[in-house]
């Protein structure tokens, strides 16, 4: 369980450190510092809420009209959360979902690119 230490460095400045005794993230905005705490704490992440597509039909243009949506938020899906788990434990950078989602979907888009296929969604 992460929590939030509180140590003054100088008298005008507070750096607010998210530990869980043995790893920590250095913060200078208690905002940031809460908002990385809840994502290190959460057991289980709500990914539809920021994974592109949601609600519609994720096809290939001149392909066949097959729905990929499913595979392709399984992929982003298990990216992230592995990009994630990988930045909490390096501890080099206060891990970011949102962030981690993006990239996951950015290399999704590239791979398919390369691959010659270009995602279209359909309502």
């Amino acid at each position: 369980m992460y929590t939030i230490k509180q140590i003054r460095i100088d008298e005008d400045v507070v750096e607010y450190q998210v530990t869980d005794g043995t790893h920590y993230y250095p913060f200078y905005s208690k905002r940031e510092a809460e908002e990385c705490m809840d994502n290190l704490n959460k057991k289980r992440y709500n990914y539809t809420r920021t994974i592109k597509g949601v609600g519609t039909m994720i096809v290939f243009k001149n392909e066949l009209p097959i729905d990929h949506e499913d595979s392709i938020k399984h992929i982003v899906y298990n990216w992230s959360k592995d990009m994630f788990e990988h930045d909490k434990e390096m501890g080099t950078v206060p891990p970011n979902m949102d962030y981690c989602i993006e990239i996951s979907w950015n290399s999704v888009e590239e791979h398919l690119v390369s691959e010659g296929l270009e995602m279209e969604n359909v309502t």
